[in-house]
C-alpha cells in the first residue's frame, strides 16, 4: 500500500524581502522605455500633419504620388529578386555541403559564415571598388585589355541588377545555413530507401527532400526578404549615386532641409509592420514547440494510416505469397504487429509511400517473403524442421523461376517478372538465414 506522507512547510525566509518581482518589472519598464516609448511616437507622427493635427494625409501621398511610389515598387522588385536569387544559389549549395562529400565542405561553411557576418555596406564598397563603370578595377582591366573607351565599361555597380547582385552576396547566408542545419537534422534513410527502391535523384528530390527541407527554405527566402528591404548601406553607397530611391533611402532622405519627419515616420509604419508580421511567421514554423507538436501529430496520422485499408489490403495480398505453413503464423501476428504496421513510422513505410500502387504491392511481396524466412530462421521451432522449411522455400524459389509457380506465390511471380528480379537474390537471403537456423550468428567479442 501507498502512503501519502503530506511535504513539509517551507522554511519561513529570514530575510523577508523577494526582489524577482521590482526586477522583472524594472525590465518591463526598460523595455517599454527602449521599443514601446520610441514605436508608440512613429505611431503617432505617422497620423499628423506638420501642426500637430490627426491626419491620414501622409498614407495617402504615400501611396499616390510616385516620389514614394517609385521607392517603394524598386523596393519590392529588389527584395523579391533578391530573394529569389538566394533561393536558387543557397539551396543547392546547402545540399551539396549537408548531403554529399563535396570536397572542402568545411571551408565553404566558414566563407559563407564569413559573408554572413559581413556588413553588407562594406560589400557594397568592395563591389564598388570593382565595378564602378569608370574607377572600378574590372572595367579599367577590361579597358587596358581591349584599348576601349574611357567611357566603356562591362561592369556597372550604380544599376538597380547591380544593387540586387550586391543585396544577394550577402543575404543567401540566411538560406544557406537554415537549408543546410533542416538537412543535417534530417535523417538521410528516406533518401537512401527511396534511392534503393529506384527512386531517381530528381524524383527523390522532388518527393522527399523538398518537402522536408521546404519549410527552412521559405523561412530563409522570408529572411532574405526582409533583410534586402530593410538594408540601408547599399542602397545609399549605390542606389543614390545611380539617381534613384529605396524606401529606406527615401525615407532617410526625408529628414533632409527642410524636414517631413510625419512623413517620414507614415513611409516607416509599412516597413515596420511587414517586418513584425514576417518575423512572426518565420518564428512559428521554426520554433521547437511546434515543430515537435508537428512531429507528433504526422506520427500520429502515420499510425494510423498504417493500420487503414489500402494498407490491410496490401499486407493481405502479400501474407498470401506466404506458404500455408507461413500463412498460419501470419494470422497469428495479425493480432500483434502485421508487417506493414510494423514498418509504419519507419523509413520503409515513408519510403513506400512515395511509389506507385504496383510498385508499392510489389515491395510488401518482396517484404513478406523476407519476413517469412527471417520468421522461420529466428523461431523457436527446432533447427531441423526450420532447415527443411526454409529447403521448402528454396525448392518454391526454383521452381517459381521455372515456371511452376506454387499456389500463393502469384503476386512474388508478378512482382519477380515485372521488374527483373534475380533468382540469386532471392536464394541468397535464403542461404544467409540457414546460416542462422544452422547456428546462432553473434558478434565475436573483442579480445584486450
Amino acid at each position: 500500500m501507498t502512503v501519502a506522507i503530506p511535504a513539509a512547510a517551507a522554511p519561513p525566509r529570514k530575510y523577508g524581502i523577494d526582489l524577482s518581482k521590482p526586477v522583472l518589472y524594472g525590465f518591463a519598464a526598460v523595455l517599454c522605455v527602449l521599443i514601446v516609448l520610441p514605436l508608440s511616437w512613429l505611431f503617432l507622427y505617422s497620423f499628423t500633419d506638420a501642426k500637430g493635427a490627426l491626419t491620414l494625409a501622409n498614407f495617402y501621398r504615400l501611396f499616390t504620388e510616385s516620389t514614394f511610389v517609385e521607392p517603394l515598387i524598386t523596393t519590392f522588385i529588389i527584395a523579391t529578386t533578391s530573394a529569389v536569387i538566394c533561393c536558387a544559389v543557397a539551396a543547392p549549395m546547402g545540399w551539396l555541403v549537408a548531403r554529399t562529400d563535396l570536397p572542402f565542405s568545411p571551408v565553404i561553411r566558414a566563407l559563407v559564415t564569413a559573408s554572413f557576418v559581413t556588413p553588407p555596406f562594406l560589400g557594397a564598397i568592395a563591389w564598388e571598388l570593382l565595378a564602378a563603370p569608370n574607377s572600378g578595377l574590372l572595367n579599367k582591366t577590361f579597358r587596358a585589355i581591349t584599348g576601349a573607351e574611357q567611357d566603356t565599361h562591362v561592369f556597372n555597380i550604380y544599376s538597380l541588377e547591380g544593387i540586387i547582385f550586391v543585396i544577394s552576396c550577402y543575404t543567401f547566408p540566411y538560406v544557406f545555413v537554415l537549408v543546410a542545419n533542416s538537412l543535417d537534422r534530417t535523417p538521410g534513410e528516406l533518401e537512401d530507401a527511396s534511392s534503393i527502391l529506384g527512386g531517381g535523384r530528381w524524383y527523390t528530390a522532388r518527393r522527399i527532400t523538398i518537402p522536408l527541407v521546404l519549410p527552412a527554405l521559405l523561412a530563409g527566402a522570408l529572411v532574405a526578404f526582409l533583410q534586402a528591404m530593410t538594408l540601408f548601406g547599399s542602397p545609399a553607397i549605390l542606389a543614390l549615386p545611380a539617381g534613384f530611391h529605396t524606401m529606406t533611402t527615401k525615407i532617410w532622405s526625408l529628414f533632409q532641409y527642410p524636414p517631413k519627419p510625419e512623413l517620414a515616420a507614415a513611409a516607416s509604419l509599412p516597413l515596420l509592420i511587414l517586418n513584425t508580421r514576417s518575423s512572426v511567421q518565420t518564428r512559428d514554423p521554426l520554433s521547437p514547440a511546434r515543430a515537435s507538436g508537428q512531429s507528433r501529430k504526422r506520427g500520429h496520422r502515420q499510425r494510423r494510416g498504417v493500420a487503414n485499408a489500402g494498407e490491410a489490403h496490401a499486407w493481405r495480398r502479400a501474407r498470401g505469397a506466404l506458404p500455408d505453413a507461413m500463412n498460419i503464423q501470419a494470422q497469428a501476428m495479425d493480432g500483434n504487429a502485421p508487417a506493414a504496421q510494423r514498418a509504419g513510422g519507419s523509413s520503409f513505410y515513408l519510403a513506400m509511400r512515395i511509389l506507385g500502387r504496383e510498385q508499392r504491392e510489389a515491395m510488401f511481396e518482396i517484404y513478406a517473403f523476407c519476413r517469412a524466412v527471417d520468421d522461420i530462421a529466428d523461431g523457436d521451432a527446432p533447427r531441423a524442421e526450420r532447415q527443411a522449411l526454409l529447403a521448402d522455400w528454396r525448392k518454391d524459389i526454383e521452381a517459381l523461376y521455372a515456371g511452376r509457380v506454387r499456389p500463393g506465390l502469384e503476386n512474388l511471380a508478378h512482382a519477380a517478372a515485372r521488374y527483373s528480379l534475380r533468382k540469386e537474390n532471392f536464394l541468397e537471403v535464403i542461404d544467409g538465414m540457414e546460416m542462422d537456423a544452422v547456428e546462432d550468428i553473434r558478434a565475436p567479442i573483442g579480445r584486450n
